[in-house]
């Protein structure tokens, strides 16, 4: 038997524009923000027993191959640690470069989420 794919699900991701702005909206509220150099990650309860993510990449990455090839990047290191989180959240990640290697984004975004205490130690 092969290993089942830890891939994203469809309903592990955040699509409706009224889920996005919910989140967007309500980061003076209950949802919340923490930062880091590179990325930032805004992200609220929801009523789920899953997370549920968005990637979202700044147009100052002017080629729309590179921000395509940093969305799937992260949505990778997000697939990798999704184990190692807490469920029933709505996380939206905000990335602002590309020019850093794998590894280096990793421990990042790790650290963020750690930060963010959305993370099992």
């Amino acid at each position: 038997m092969y290993p089942r794919k830890r891939s994203l699900t469809k309903k592990e991701i955040l699509r409706k524009r009224y889920e996005i702005r919910n989140v967007f909206n309500n980061t003076k509220k209950n949802a919340k923000k923490e930062n880091t150099v590179n990325y930032t990650l805004i992200y609220k309860e929801n009523e789920f027993t899953w997370n549920r993510v968005l990637v979202i990449v700044d147009k100052k990455i002017k080629s729309a191959v590179l921000r395509n090839k940093e969305k799937r990047v992260v949505k990778e290191i997000y697939r990798q640690i999704k184990e190692k989180l807490k469920v029933g959240f709505d996380i939206i990640i905000l990335t602002r470069t590309s020019k850093k290697k794998f590894t280096e984004r990793l421990n990042e975004i790790v650290g963020l989420f750690v930060k963010a205490d959305l993370m099992y130690t």
